[in-house]
């Protein structure tokens, strides 16, 4: 007769580890944006804007982006990027961090990744260097970063 509850109760895990999905990503996480600018045209120097954010829709959807920071010349958002959706449930994979350029209506995108299972982040930096040297002048670096 135990051999037979034994049975049975493998025979359920394994009917429940095959029916229950496995998600790795968390559905809305936190993330905390950050824009620094160093000697860029269009920037004070020092310019740093921090500002915590929470994406709670697709891409293109209300709540799928939102702007962290603004000047006249640049808008840097952070926008949501692959989602999986399970039971109704909408899950997001991950991100993007993306810089306009309102002057010329240009854009610069990074995606979001993961390593060795931290949290997922992007990072993207602009640059310009003076004529005669490899070595950038100005800098404004914009990234995001998920709670863990």
């Amino acid at each position: 007769m135990s051999s037979v509850k034994s049975v049975f109760r493998f025979a359920l895990l394994i009917l429940t580890l095959t029916f229950s999905p496995l998600v790795l990503a968390t559905s809305n996480p936190e993330l905390l944006c950050t824009v620094s600018a160093d000697k860029f045209p269009g920037f004070e120097d020092g310019t740093l804007e921090s500002k915590t954010v929470k994406l709670t829709g697709m891409q293109g959807d209300a709540g799928g982006q939102i702007t962290v920071y603004e000047n006249a010349s640049f808008r840097f958002r952070v926008i949501t990027g692959r989602s999986q959706m399970q039971g109704g449930a909408a899950t997001m994979m991950d991100f993007y961090v993306e810089a306009q350029d309102l002057e010329n209506n240009h854009s610069t995108r990074a995606a979001s990744a993961s390593y060795a299972g931290g949290p997922h982040h992007a990072r993207l930096e602009l640059v310009t260097y003076t004529p005669k040297t490899d070595w950038y002048e100005g800098l404004v670096m914009f990234k995001c970063s998920a709670s863990h």
